[in-house]
């Protein structure tokens, strides 16, 4: 079996990267889903739909640029690492084989 370090603390530098990203991708697909509001809802109902969304993902991107320049100012290193012990994959491929 191989030995991976596994960091033990609240957020790390790369977690909040992947965050961001999700943040950014609830913008598009927020933005993305109330445009379609348009086509099938009155022009009135779809355009404040639009509008009420539209302010929500430019917070999504608001906080996604922030948690950015914050991950990139974070000189916090995990407080404890722990050591688990993880097959990699198809290292057991003969236990794995269909009859």
């Amino acid at each position: 079996m191989a030995e991976k370090t596994v960091q033990n603390g609240l957020a790390t530098r790369t977690v909040a990267r992947f965050v961001a990203i999700g943040l950014f991708l609830m913008a598009f697909f927020t933005l993305l889903w109330a445009s379609w509001s348009l086509y099938g809802l009155p022009v009135a109902g779809g355009a404040a739909l639009v509008v009420i969304f539209s302010v929500i993902a430019v917070i999504f991107v608001i906080n996604g640029v922030r948690l950015l320049r914050s991950a990139d100012r974070c000189r916090c290193q995990p407080a404890t690492t722990r050591t688990a012990r993880a097959a990699p994959c198809g290292s057991d491929s003969a236990s794995l084989s269909l009859p």
